[in-house]
């Protein structure tokens, strides 16, 4: 999967209960076998004060790239994992496919850059990121306790609408591709 990839080779350039429920029901994308469905039954996700994932320093990071480069930002992707933030800040072009992005790695209140890649996907701005560091991971870790959660991760659509998601490990090995609204409430789900 390109995002848990990037999340990985990120990684190395810093180195040195209740349930919710949606308005449609969770589904399970055709992309492969089902072993699992997350099942949603409450209205409101709760609030964990101490996410599992850094998704409570996506702004500070956005903040800090804003304040390195001097104003607002094309973003192709953000995505927190346990102890870093990486932002792909498009770094010419028009922020469509292919342009080249710049990857940042926040972590423990430090920005540090990577080199240069080839950037794919529609781009969006700091403004498209909304959602509730406190909710947004809660009623995946309610509903799949045993599943660690590996990387969250905001993308955007060809349309430039921002979309949500978590990837998780069950105990067993396999990874879910979970889609979220902004206060964590389940869209779908797709077997990776």
């Amino acid at each position: 999967m390109r995002r848990v990839g990037i999340v990985l080779a990120l990684v190395g350039l810093i180195a040195g209960s209740a349930g919710c429920s949606s308005d449609a029901p969770a589904s399970v994308a055709p992309t492969g076998p089902s072993t699992s469905v997350i099942p949603t039954h409450l209205s409101e996700c709760p609030e964990n004060p101490t996410p599992p994932l850094m998704v409570d320093q996506i702004a500070p990071a956005i903040a800090a790239v804003e304040a390195k480069l001097g104003g607002p930002q094309q973003y192709f992707e953000i995505n927190a994992a346990d102890v870093v933030v990486n932002l792909f800040v498009v770094s010419n072009g028009e922020g469509t496919a292919p342009s080249n992005v710049t990857p940042y790695a926040f972590a423990k209140g430090q920005l540090t850059a990577g080199g240069v890649l080839q950037g794919n996907g529609v781009s969006f701005t700091a403004d498209k990121v909304v959602f509730e560091p406190k909710r947004v991971l809660s009623c995946v870790a309610a509903e799949l306790p045993a599943s660690k959660p590996e990387v969250f991760s905001v993308v955007a659509d060809e349309a430039g609408a921002t979309h949500l998601s978590v990837t998780v490990v069950s105990p067993q090995g396999g990874r879910l591709a979970i889609d979220v609204d902004g206060k964590g409430r389940v869209l779908s789900v797709d077997p990776q």
